[in-house]
């Protein structure tokens, strides 16, 4: 019973409260706003479709002009040597520096994040990328961090889509 005098007095006062003319036209205003935010989201206008384009032509134009080398060129390179690490990780027969790398990143695949970034064109079809394994670790309250494992910067030969890890430049083994 005294639940329903609660809810009844809400009820009023907001009854009270919306006959108020500044809160009628402020309502109608939020209203109409909203509406207006919507229509407009659903089709936006040219010049924001144009600003957009341009921005991300922009982003690429300046990434190709630091870089030396095209964005999808880098993003080839990038996927590729993330391939070639997990192949050289599952392969038996290693030449030296393929056992290097083996023995740099030496987690299993669940045990791992690889951040692979810098790719720097050096000459020709040669090019160098500077490699981070974060190794995942389980903290008190049971979520998951990352943990800098270890780092290397290699040289890499990529012709056609094709990558092969030729050297490793430096690498440092976190304790």
């Amino acid at each position: 019973m005294r639940d329903n005098i609660i809810i009844q007095k809400i009820i009023e006062f907001i009854e009270d409260f919306f006959r108020i003319r500044v809160i009628q036209y402020l309502a109608i205003f939020l209203i109409s706003a909203l509406i207006m935010s919507w229509i407009i989201s659903l089709n936006p206008p040219e010049d924001s479709k144009k600003r957009i384009e341009e921005v991300k032509k922009d982003n690429i134009e300046k990434f190709n002009a630091i870089n030396d080398l095209s964005w999808e060129e880098s993003n080839n390179i990038v996927i590729g040597i993330y391939h070639e690490i997990t192949a050289i990780k599952n392969r038996d027969s290693l030449n030296e520096t393929e056992g290097k790398i083996k023995e740099i990143f030496d987690l299993q695949e669940e045990e791992y994040e690889l951040n692979i970034n810098k790719v720097k064109k050096i000459k020709g079809n040669e090019y160098s990328a500077y490699i981070i394994m974060y190794k995942w670790e389980n903290t008190m309250g049971g979520e998951s961090t990352t943990k800098k494992y270890a780092s290397a910067t290699i040289g890499v030969h990529y012709t056609n889509k094709k990558i092969s890890i030729s050297k490793i430049i430096d690498y440092k083994k976190e304790n």
